[in-house]
Parts: structure tokens; sequence; C-alpha cells
């Protein structure tokens, strides 16, 4: 379905990446929410009412910023994990801010894949593939693995894995000489200071309930602990819906 209303995009003449999203957003957001409904949302650990399809597109905006201000002058990789169709991916490129970078986006998805790949030949500019991407056998084999930084991100697909294996910190590890990865994951139950908030209850107790992964925190101080990684910001509630918001997690492969 996603693929069909794509095409159909292109095919009635439009051209431009970030229009493509607006009208493709529209369309799915409107069986959601009406123009003008509010939606409870988190954000910096506090609940706030916001529009609802204003703040969806805010959380875009701010992982895509997150995302750039990771960026160095030596960044030659950008790496999205469970990317889908590709809208954060595209949202980073289409901020102008990080162009020389070749993007990857690492679904698990033919359909995802085929439409990021569609999306992406719209710019002749982006230098772009997708990959086959599994969590649960994480392999990166048709990256090219360059001299240089690398980002790599996620945003609400490590979720989707109950237990993620140590081997998925270590391929990644691989994908440049040096190494920048930032998560937006609800996984800030794992991480929060007080385990036993009402809030952070709630939170994992619908996670755990919804085999939504429960580990990979635990994996990050281990591989902290031996010296591989180190883990530059972990906020456990960054911005999003209130049912299922995402932490910030940002780590750095130590060469």
């Amino acid at each position: 379905l996603r693929l069909n209303k794509i095409f159909g995009y292109i095919e009635s003449g439009e051209r431009q990446i970030s229009e493509l999203f607006a009208r493709y957003r529209n369309y799915w957001m409107s069986g959601r929410w009406e123009i003008g409904e509010y939606a409870d949302f988190i954000a910096g650990g506090q609940e706030v009412r916001l529009l609802a399809r204003s703040g969806y597109v805010f959380y875009r905006n701010a992982v895509a910023d997150a995302v750039l201000g990771q960026s160095r002058k030596d960044t030659r990789t950008v790496v999205e994990l469970g990317s889908g169709i590709g809208e954060s991916t595209f949202t980073v490129w289409g901020e102008g801010r990080l162009r020389r970078p070749h993007y990857h986006a690492c679904e698990i998805s033919a359909s995802g894949r085929k439409t990021a790949r569609v999306i992406a030949s719209l710019d002749p500019r982006m230098k772009f593939d997708a990959h086959h991407f599994d969590y649960r056998q994480p392999m990166f084999d048709g990256i090219k693995k360059r001299k240089g930084h690398a980002i790599v991100f996620s945003t609400h697909s490590i979720e989707q894995v109950t237990e993620v294996s140590g081997e998925l910190i270590d391929r990644i590890c691989e994908l440049g000489s040096e190494v920048t990865v930032l998560h937006f994951e609800p996984i800030g139950w794992q991480l929060a200071d007080d385990k036993n908030a009402e809030y952070v209850v709630a939170h994992r107790e619908r996670c755990l309930e919804m085999n939504y992964n429960r580990n990979y925190w635990d994996l990050l101080k281990e591989r902290e602990k031996a010296g591989q990684i180190e883990i530059v910001e972990a906020e456990p509630y960054f911005f999003g819906f209130a049912y299922n918001p995402p932490c910030k997690i940002i780590w750095r492969k130590i060469a």
C-alpha cells in the first residue's frame, strides 16, 4: 500500500522528496487524527499535550537535528537501521546540511527498500543504497567500509526485537574508523534512574506485554565496561507520543 501510494504521487508529477512525504504523511495521518486534534506527548520526561499531527512532524525534525548535530567534516557514511521507507533518512538529507556522505537505508522488508530506492532516485545528487537488514542476524555486507566517520541511527525499530545480540554492536563498530550512533527507541524504562516511578513502571509493563526490546541498554553498558564503546548521552524520555515515547542514546566506538 505504501509503495502504491508513493508511486501514485510520482505518476501524478510529484518530484520533490519533501513534498512527497508531506502528501503521504497527510494521507496516513488523516486516518488517525483530525486537523487540530490534540494528543499526549512526553518531552524531556514531562507529559505535555500537543497537536497530534504537528507533534509527529516535530519528532522527525528533532531526530534529524540530533543526527546532524553529530556530523563532522570527515563524515562519509550515514546509516539508518530499520529504516522502513526511509522517512527519517530523507528528513536528514532534506535539511541540506549533510550532502557529501553516502546514505544507506537498512530494512528487513523488500517493499520498504524498494520504496526508499524509488524516492531516492528523484534527487540525482543523493548517493543512496538500500540493503536487507535483520536485527536478529545483523550484517552490513552491502555497505563499503570507508575511512573517516560514520553516523548510524535508529528510530522506533530496535523496539521490535525482544532480545538483541551483542553482535549488532560489533557490526556497527565495523562501519567506519570512527562511528557515532544515535538511538531513538522506546526503551527509556531500561535506563531510567527511578525504576519504580509510576510512568516508568507503566511503560515497562506495556513494552513487556508487546514483546518489545528488553535488553539493549544492558548490552550497551556491558560493551562500555569492556572498553569497546563510550556512551555519550542517555536521556530516558526524549520526545514522542506518551504511550510509547523514545529515549535518546548517543554512543561512540572507541578506536
